[in-house]
């Protein structure tokens, strides 16, 4: 016959509870979700970004890249075709498509040719 010592019973600690306000999974589900927000197509988008200097331009959404990770975009400004991330750009506020500084001063077509589709997907 096996003889085992019987187990000995810890005390039981409460823990603290976190606010349940912004915990840290909260938080990153929260950036998630603004992250996985796309812009559409067609729709107005501002640069937040300061990488080339366009911050604050506003441009209108020529197409997305098939990973869905970059978006192609035709300047209001001077019609310039630009390629930036999905996290570099937001969509505009109705006072910023209707300012006066970001109204469209080109002609351009919404449409992408071979060379800004490679440029979008390379």
């Amino acid at each position: 016959m096996i003889y085992t010592m019987p187990r000995k019973q810890t005390k039981k600690r409460s823990v603290k509870a976190r606010s349940p306000v912004m915990t840290r999974s909260r938080t990153r589900k929260a950036a998630a979700a603004a992250a996985a927000v796309k812009p559409r197509k067609r729709g107005f988008v501002t640069i937040i970004t300061n990488r080339s200097g366009d911050k604050g331009q506003v441009g209108q959404v020529a197409g997305l890249s098939g990973d869905g990770k970059r978006v192609g975009l035709v300047l209001n400004y001077n019609g310039m075709f630009v390629v930036k991330g999905v996290e570099e750009v937001r969509k505009s506020t109705d006072a910023e498509k209707n300012n006066p500084r970001n109204k469209k001063t080109h002609s351009k077509e919404l449409t992408l040719d071979s060379y800004n589709k490679r440029l979008l997907n390379p």
